[in-house]
């Protein structure tokens, strides 16, 4: 019974310093330039640098082990080197090999942002009337609901309408919100992209009529006066747009006319920035 219990605990002492003795670490390969490249178990993670260090005296006993050592564990990678002076290994470096690429790390536009650009622009606008020729500044604003091919937009025009024959001049502004479908064409690598849309628009116009009148005035044959009369009108309207985008430089140029059911037709002109769209 005696011999049964002294070769029990031999056993376990046995196992306990056969435990204490294990390496976690391989040998993979030893490069041309000196580099010592080893593989750990899942259970090197969890030693101490004390205990590391140990572990790589250990399995370099028979080798050269001044060199550095590079020891792979998953997806880490510890770099070590030999101190000379204290006589122990120490880590110089820990590398995470499922790191992403550098790209990836770049912070990019957000997705929303880089789908749905904003852009604005301005222009001229341009009608015939009473044969006379009427020019209007317009602005615009906006963003692509899907990118190169459909936008929404604001749009403001104001400007006078000039008729000296008949002494009456209007000041014209209109509000609007506009859409636009394009239909992207290349033509000898020429981004062209003919569009429709429509929308809805306020306008608010102030036509002021010059009338001479002749007022008698004594001992003399009478005064002529010209006395003016101001009329507003507001008036909503649902206008539609054709023309064609030609994109060049940091944006477009739209050449196009716009038809109302309530307002004048007019043909219009402008350029419109976006410099942070993808060009495709």
């Amino acid at each position: 019974m005696k011999k049964t219990y002294i070769i029990l605990i031999i056993l376990f002492f046995g196992h306990s310093v056969s435990a204490q003795e294990t390496t976690h670490l391989k040998i993979s390969r030893i490069e041309q330039n000196g580099l010592i490249i080893l593989d750990a178990e899942r259970s090197y993670i969890k030693l101490s640098n004390k205990e590391k260090s140990s572990a790589i005296g250990t399995v370099l006993s028979n080798e050269d082990n001044n060199n550095i050592i590079v020891v792979n564990c998953g997806h880490q990678r510890e770099m070590w080197k030999k101190d000379a002076s204290k006589n122990k290994f120490i880590c110089f470096d820990t590398l995470n090999i499922n790191t992403p690429p550098l790209e990836k790390m770049i912070k990019k536009r957000p997705e929303k942002f880089a789908k749905h650009p904003w852009f604005f622009g301005g222009g001229l606008n341009w009608s015939f009337n009473d044969d006379v020729f009427n020019f209007y500044f317009n602005a615009r604003a906006g963003f692509f609901l899907l990118l190169n091919k459909w936008d929404l937009a604001t749009s403001f025009v104001i400007g006078v309408n000039n008729n000296n024959t008949n002494k009456i001049y209007t000041n014209f502004k209109n509000i609007g919100i506009i859409t636009k479908f394009y239909f992207p064409i290349n033509i000898k690598k020429q981004h062209l992209s003919p569009y429709i849309g429509g929308g809805i628009s306020y306008t608010h116009s102030t036509t002021t009529t010059f009338e001479s009148t002749l007022i008698d005035m004594p001992f003399t044959s009478g005064i002529t006066m010209e006395i003016s009369k101001d009329t507003i009108t507001k008036t909503f309207d649902l206008p539609i747009t054709i023309g064609i985008n030609w994109r060049l430089g940091p944006g477009s140029l739209d050449i196009g006319a716009q038809f109302g059911f309530k307002t004048d037709f007019m043909m219009m002109a402008g350029y419109t920035f976006c410099p942070w769209i993808n060009r495709k």
